[in-house]
C-alpha cells in the first residue's frame, strides 16, 4: 500500500525531473570495523525501477588519528 502512495506521489515529479537517490557514507580507515554496505530490499528495488530513479552512493574514507 505505501509503494503504491510512493509511485502515485512521486510518480509525475519523475516524470518531470530527473530524480536521484543519494547515499553518503563516512568510514575510517583503519578502525577494525567491519567493511560499510548498503542494503536495499525488493520494496526499494522495485521503487527505484518503477520510477527510473537514479541510485547514487558516495564513500568518503578517512584515516584514523594516531595520536
Amino acid at each position: 500500500m505505501k509503494l503504491l502512495f510512493s509511485l502515485l506521489l512521486f510518480k509525475p515529479l519523475c516524470e518531470k525531473y530527473e530524480c536521484e537517490f543519494s547515499c553518503a557514507l563516512f568510514v575510517y580507515f583503519g578502525n577494525g570495523e567491519s567493511t560499510p554496505w548498503v542494503h536495499l530490499n525488493s520494496r526499494y528495488n522495485k521503487l527505484i525501477k518503477e520510477l527510473d530513479i537514479e541510485f547514487d552512493i558516495d564513500l568518503y574514507v578517512f584515516q584514523v588519528d594516531s595520536e
